[in-house]
């Protein structure tokens, strides 16, 4: 995910402790934040996903033959797994020359679901096989929502456009950041 930047402007000279405290407590709730956003659709900003969830049926058939029910879910959250919406964690990193901090994830697909990143996804053999197996026991959501060409043997990759999901936009980290100052040192 990419980084963001917020200049934060002290009412008045603070020690190093205030920093560390105040660095710590903008970290838990922005983690907070995020983690709210996948409820509350980031306050109405996310779009509806598109279904099914292509990338997941795919990931899902490369494991073996079997689709998750929540692939094809209209839940514009895009929660399937809720993998991404618990892997948020604060990381301050206290240094009095360049006081930041960072919450982040190590899931793979973050940026994508925050930028709406293109990605490639390959049709393997394996997933077109487990399609076929689990095609013949669910042919209702197959005829549905259209899913004969994953089992195309001229299919090689399909290339997902997502919705841009922005995890946390600079105006929510501003506005906590603002909550967090008028607690710790009153209102200016």
């Amino acid at each position: 995910m990419a980084d963001m930047t917020l200049n934060i402007n002290f009412p008045r000279e603070i020690s190093e402790d205030e920093h560390r405290e105040f660095l710590e407590e903008l970290g838990t709730r922005l983690q907070g934040r995020m983690q709210e956003n996948f409820s509350d659709r980031a306050e109405g900003e996310w779009k509806p996903r598109r279904v099914p969830n292509i990338a997941g049926i795919i990931t899902d058939l490369e494991k073996g033959p079997r689709i998750k029910d929540p692939r094809f879910s209209e839940d514009v959250t895009g929660v399937d797994t809720g993998r991404l919406m618990g892997s948020f964690s604060p990381r301050g990193i206290i240094d009095m020359n360049d006081l930041t901090v960072s919450v982040g994830t190590n899931v793979e697909y973050a940026e994508s679901f925050h930028f709406g990143i293109p990605s490639r996804l390959e049709l393997s053999a394996i997933v077109q096989r487990n399609m076929r197996i689990w095609q013949h026991r669910n042919r209702d959501k197959m005829n549905k929502h259209n899913l004969w060409w994953i089992m195309s043997r001229k299919a090689k990759t399909v290339i997902i456009n997502p919705k841009p999901r922005p995890l946390l936009t600079e105006q929510q980290a501003r506005r906590i950041a603002q909550e967090i100052m008028d607690e710790m040192y009153g209102r200016p």
